[in-house]
């Protein structure tokens, strides 16, 4: 600053007559200076930091009430609330994309939601059915098994009847969730099955020696860290399969139960291939080939719903993070928002999965 001020220095012939010399500036009005800005920094960042908490709770209480107005059940012309529906009704739940409890993350499927929707529809004697649609390659294994028991919950405390429809997908854990329809129908370019376990880890250990990179954990246990990138030793692999192994074979024994199959028959069918509709329905896996329309106009022929409405149900935003960026310009910028919502909504999920995985 010595240098500054000296060039800075020499503006002496001032119209009114000012000496703007600055090597003259007391030592001691300069450390009073630097304290008084010092306590004015410290003042502005403590209100800087009350304001982003003020902002957070008005975001997250805006979060909160798009998630409650938006969580609606919508008949074929305007939406009605949930509480005020008052007559006899068949609702469709939607499983559309991947069947995982992401939270506030979520941006399509939400997992929570509709998991106490089933709930209500238990208690609602306005309620006479439940239509699943499915158009999805699966998901976790403890999402897919949860939903599934709902669903068999709901069947088995009410006595309705559920129906499911497959769209351009359902496999996997969407075929793990159908197994609890009474009758299962899909188009016929739908693709099905994937019947099976999967679990996916990325040993970079190589790459990890080239760049240097050694992985230095601290554990309680030589298992504690099989989730690294180091690859499995040989004792790992084994715990891993053996867990894969169950959820497989529980899967494999809910189809056999579900579609009246010996499970000799199911097991050559349950090593993670596709089928098409058609194949589908020759292994006995789904029960009719029909498009959507064509399905739920033989919903409405059964007496069992007659004089019933039939109405959708979908948490069209309850997610925070997928309103906000709606709202801005990432969320139309060549899929920017939508890789964004794929990063939120991978991380901490469970590693094993009910998945098809292309």
């Amino acid at each position: 600053m010595d240098n500054m001020n000296s060039n800075m220095g020499s503006f002496n012939s001032q119209p009114n007559g000012y000496n703007y010399n600055t090597q003259n500036t007391n030592k001691s009005s300069k450390n009073g200076c630097l304290i008084a800005l010092a306590a004015a920094g410290g003042t502005v960042i403590a209100i800087g930091i009350v304001i982003l908490i003020a902002i957070i709770a008005i975001i997250l209480a805006i979060g909160n009430a798009v998630g409650s107005v938006s969580s609606s059940i919508t008949s074929s012309s305007d939406a009605v609330a949930v509480a005020a529906y008052d007559t006899d009704y068949v609702e469709t739940l939607y499983f559309e994309g991947t069947i995982a409890d992401n939270g506030m993350y979520s941006t399509g499927y939400n997992h929570q939601w509709t998991l106490d929707e089933i709930d209500r529809l238990i208690d609602d004697e306005y309620n006479k059915g439940l239509i699943l649609y499915l158009d999805s390659p699966g998901g976790g294994t403890y999402e897919s098994d949860e939903m599934y028991q709902r669903i068999m919950k709901y069947k088995e405390l009410t006595g309705r009847p559920v129906y499911a429809y497959m769209g351009s997908q359902a496999t996997s854990g969407a075929l793990y969730i159908a197994m609890a329809a009474d009758e299962i129908y899909a188009g016929r370019m739908t693709l099905t099955g994937s019947i099976g376990v999967i679990m996916q880890n990325y040993d970079l250990s190589g790459l990890m020696d080239k760049l240097g990179i050694k992985e230095s954990n601290i554990k309680s246990g030589a298992n504690k860290d099989m989730f690294g990138y180091s690859g499995y030793t040989d004792e790992q692999r084994q715990i891993l399969q053996s867990i894969i192994d169950e959820n497989y074979e529980i899967f494999v024994n809910i189809v056999a139960q579900s579609r009246n199959l010996p499970v000799e028959t199911v097991k050559p069918l349950a090593d993670g291939r596709v089928f098409s509709a058609q194949q589908a329905k020759d292994a006995g896996l789904i029960d009719n080939i029909a498009t959507y329309d064509q399905f739920m106009e033989n919903l409405k022929s059964l007496d069992d719903f007659y004089s019933c409405e039939f109405i959708d149900a979908k948490n069209t935003s309850t997610s925070l993070f997928g309103y906000l960026f709606s709202q801005s310009q990432m969320s139309t910028d060549n899929g920017i928002y939508s890789k964004l919502a794929e990063l939120f909504e991978n991380k901490n999920k469970s590693p094993f999965y009910y998945i098809y995985q292309n």
